[in-house]
């Protein structure tokens, strides 16, 4: 009884396009919250083109100044990894291969990754194990046992700074549409309960992840979004997760005091991105680093909402990827379906986080146009 009763009056009044009082609700809402978004934040500026430089709001920005400190800073993070992380060691020399090529990932697994296959063991694999003996054969090295406490902690310390320099970097490189910070927060570097938020594309490390949509309150919306990062920072994160996550975790258990959650430390270690000294990042964290990193780059501080802006300024003068969107939707006329069908049915990428297939080659289209503009 129940089911001929509601399912006529869906059919009849809750259906999208249909003429009542909750479709037109529905029409008002999408109005008013397209209304909304188009409306300018508090940390809206104005954008002007001066030749080589641009003005936003009351600052002027070198922009070659910022692509040369980019270059800069990647090659300052590489040289902190290679003297203050690994000691100088050769990954390569210890039979260490980074393989970046696409492999299928079992992401139902817990711990599963680009980075990881399981964390059965606190060292990972036997990568991680030739390097923890690696550093342990070093001279003057915290590993040999009792491990030196002091030593330790300045080798955290290095990581926490390679760290810093890795957020900014995948914040700027990744896209020309930067994330918000509290999204970054929330990346996983391995699949936990859900999905990890990391997949291997063409030799590279792509960034998918979901946001909440405009109309998420409305009707539980969500969006997916892909950030393909240059080869440079794929390279560093392996390095990072797959060979010195495993490596750091167990010195942070050896050596800190702060183990009364032992699981939740655990958890992030294995599965969180921004993770230091036993910790997960939080804002003000990240607005501190940010600030000082922009300053060094631009001359100027610019917080996070308007340095978006000014991203999209930069789209807005040097547009890419549009010829693509258009080819997608004359190619589905053609074939006598619409976009959204397209995308959802007919060969969808699920290796790239199961992103639609024509917005993840926009998406992509983008991030290897940005990357290039940017002198990668």
């Amino acid at each position: 009884m129940t089911r001929n009763v509601l399912s006529p009056f869906c059919a009849t009044y809750l259906a999208v396009g249909g003429v009542s009082p909750f479709a037109t609700v529905h029409d008002w809402v999408g109005q008013f919250l397209a209304a909304k978004t188009k409306a300018p934040g508090a940390d809206t500026l104005g954008v002007e083109w001066l030749g080589a430089y641009i003005q936003c709001g009351h600052h002027k920005i070198d922009l070659h100044r910022f692509q040369v400190f980019l270059q800069d800073r990647v090659q300052n993070m590489w040289l902190r990894i290679n003297q203050e992380v690994l000691y100088g060691i050769d990954i390569h020399a210890l039979g260490i291969e980074l393989d970046l090529s696409p492999q299928p990932v079992d992401y139902s697994k817990i711990g599963n990754g680009p980075f990881s296959q399981g964390w059965d063991i606190l060292i990972d694999s036997g990568d991680s194990i030739r390097l923890q003996k690696a550093l342990a054969s070093t001279k003057d090295s915290f590993l040999k046992s009792p491990i030196d406490v002091e030593k330790a902690a300045v080798w955290l310390k290095s990581i926490h700074m390679v760290w810093q320099e890795l957020f900014c970097l995948i914040h700027v490189l990744g896209s020309p549409f930067p994330q918000v910070f509290t999204e970054k927060l929330e990346l996983l570097y391995s699949s936990s309960a859900r999905r990890g938020d990391f997949f291997l594309v063409d030799g590279t490390l792509a960034i998918v992840n979901s946001y909440e949509g405009d109309r998420h309150s409305l009707i539980g919306e969500y969006k997916k979004r892909l950030r393909l990062l240059p080869h440079q920072l794929s390279v560093a994160l392996m390095v990072m997760l797959r060979l010195i996550r495993p490596v750091e975790l167990s010195v942070v258990l050896a050596t800190s005091d702060m183990l009364e959650d032992k699981e939740k430390l655990l958890w992030n270690y294995r599965h969180v991105l921004y993770v230091s000294h036993g910790s997960r990042w939080h804002m003000d964290m990240v607005s501190g680093i940010w600030k000082d990193w922009i300053m060094r780059g631009m001359g100027v501080y610019l917080k996070i909402g308007q340095y978006r802006t000014l991203c999209k300024a930069w789209r807005a003068k040097y547009k890419t990827g549009d010829t693509i969107g258009w080819l997608g939707k004359i190619a589905d006329a053609q074939a006598g379906h619409s976009q959204s069908v397209s995308q959802k049915h007919y060969g969808r990428l699920d290796g790239i986080g199961g992103l639609d297939t024509a917005k993840a080659l926009v998406q992509k289209e983008l991030c290897l146009n940005w990357h290039k503009w940017l002198g990668f």
